[in-house]
């Protein structure tokens, strides 16, 4: 598994603060991917049997530990 990077959702409460809307992302290169979380991200892709396929993943890094939201083989998307 060859990590490429990792971006970070950046979030804010929207104008009552009752939302959640995106508001940019932040991407880090493979050199300053959160080890934890790229650890996670090759179990789950070995776990798949991926082999020769572009992946996305979707996690939530907890104070328990990166949580996978979703994961497919695909490009990441817009």
């Amino acid at each position: 598994v060859t990590i490429l990077s990792m971006a970070k959702k950046v979030m804010h409460g929207g104008i009552m603060g009752d939302t959640f809307m995106e508001k940019g992302f932040l991407v880090f290169p493979a050199k300053d991917v959160d080890l934890q979380a790229c650890e996670v991200a090759k179990q789950i892709i070995a776990a798949l049997g991926l082999r020769s396929s572009p992946f996305h993943m979707d996690m939530r890094l907890s104070s328990k530990g990166p949580k996978l939201i979703e994961t497919g083989a695909r490009m990441s998307g817009a």
